[in-house]
């Protein structure tokens, strides 16, 4: 074995690799000193060298020692690389860590306790509900919603009721918010009572309007939503919007004619006008629901505000769907408005559905380049995030992941993959995916 001082002077090596390769050389060393070289390792500057460490300590055969040793890195507020690193090698352990984990909530630290928590949460074993349990109670408000996220992640009949009592009857209004959000993700429809009551709280209509859109949808949550459209509040109108329309794009044909017929009711009047005011924004994501659920109800003004807005681009394959279904059903009347329009959107529009009949296949088929705007901006994502940095070089190695991850959203182009990256929490839950893609 090599002295511990010539493996602390190559530890602390200017160049990156010589300080990995030092790291990968300790991975069939033991004891304590190895540990504490590896500790140290956990918060270097390089996100390969801590990546290595952490890898080794997942492996590391004493299991007490190590996890000890990663438990002790936690507390490090001084370095959040080291405390990253130890959390992902905690989760690698995973269930032979918990009982160690619980016992490591019993501390005064509070950001030492999210992360227990989290980490719990990560690793998923039904062992963890009790400390859970009692996480939610924690005086700190962030263990409390770490602890509501956790319960979702672990899952199973005794936490979804869990949660379901802490929407009901929760402690306070962030706790409550925390649980819906993770029932959204549950895999099934809310009740209808639940649902009942949460609307009934003017504040929570916009959260139920959203999580109406993760859920598993039945007849009771498409009709709140069908409602929830000629919401007086813009935020919540807007969620119901995008959640009706998600259910209608996932096909289900019993759901699909309960829209239907339900908009060719409610969108009429200020109700439509209400709707079609989201055009006018610059969420890419609103607009291409508004376009989904007006081209639904074959009505005039909603025509005339889609032609306008063929000049976007961006909108275009969903616009060409649209106007070919209503070219299709009342080819007279949708000549008749498109004749009132100017000869730019004429244009644009027979191009639509002369490209949507005639060339769909061909423009589907060909792959879009990833410009160097594209990479730029992801990798400007990927760094104010992550401080994870990419050079030019490697821009194909970007494209691929990024393909990867628009295949598992069934996206087709680059600017629908970077609005979902700047979509709020989705957003963020989508960046750490690329991310992690992308050091594996």
């Amino acid at each position: 074995m090599e002295r511990g001082e010539d493996i602390t002077r190559r530890l602390h090596h200017p160049e990156e690799e010589i300080r990995r390769k030092t790291i990968e050389n300790l991975a069939q060393q033991r004891g304590g000193e190895i540990l504490a070289l590896l500790s140290e390792a956990l918060g270097d500057t390089s996100w390969r060298v801590r990546k290595t460490a952490a890898d080794i300590f997942s492996k590391y055969p004493d299991r007490e020692a190590s996890i000890t040793a990663l438990v002790n890195a936690l507390y490090d507020s001084e370095n959040a690389g080291r405390r990253t690193s130890a959390i992902e090698a905690l989760v690698q352990i995973g269930d032979e860590a918990i009982d160690y984990l619980v016992k490591a909530f019993q501390t005064y630290d509070e950001d030492v306790r999210k992360f227990v928590v989290d980490i719990l949460g990560e690793i998923r074993g039904q062992k963890a509900i009790p400390c859970l349990l009692k996480a939610l109670d924690d005086q700190n408000e962030n263990v409390r919603l770490a602890a509501v996220e956790a319960l979702g992640k672990v899952g199973g009949d005794f936490a979804y009721g869990k949660l379901l009592d802490m929407v009901n009857f929760g402690p306070d209004l962030s706790t409550r918010f925390a649980a819906l959000q993770i029932l959204g993700k549950a895999g099934k429809p809310l009740p209808e009572d639940t649902l009942k009551r949460l609307v009934n709280e003017r504040i929570f209509r916009r959260a139920v309007y959203e999580v109406l859109g993760e859920t598993i949808p039945d007849s009771f949550s498409v009709q709140y939503l069908l409602e929830g459209i000629s919401e007086s509040a813009k935020s919540a109108r807007q969620s119901a919007v995008r959640s009706l329309a998600k259910i209608y794009e996932s096909g289900n044909p019993t759901f699909k004619e309960q829209i239907e017929q339900g908009l060719k009711t409610v969108l009429n009047g200020e109700a439509l006008g209400k709707v079609l005011e989201f055009l006018d924004g610059d969420h890419y994501h609103t607009k291409r629901a508004v376009i989904k659920l007006v081209g639904v109800i074959e009505n005039e003004k909603a025509l005339e505000a889609l032609f306008k807005l063929a000049l976007d681009d961006s909108l275009g394959d969903e616009l060409a769907k649209v106007f070919k279904n209503l070219y299709q059903r009342r080819s007279d009347w949708f000549r008749r408005v498109l004749g009132r329009q100017s000869e730019e959107v004429k244009l644009v529009v027979r191009k639509l559905i002369q490209e949507e009949e005639q060339f769909g296949i061909k423009l589907e088929a060909k792959e879009e380049e990833f410009s160097d705007e594209y990479f730029n901006r992801i990798r400007k994502h990927l760094s104010a995030s992550y401080g994870i940095s990419f050079d030019p070089e490697v821009k194909y190695l970007v494209e691929r992941r990024v393909r990867q991850r628009m295949k598992r959203h069934s996206l087709q182009r680059f600017f629908e993959y970077l609005a979902l990256l700047e979509d709020g929490s989705n957003g963020f839950e989508e960046l750490y995916q690329l991310a992690n893609l992308l050091v594996t």
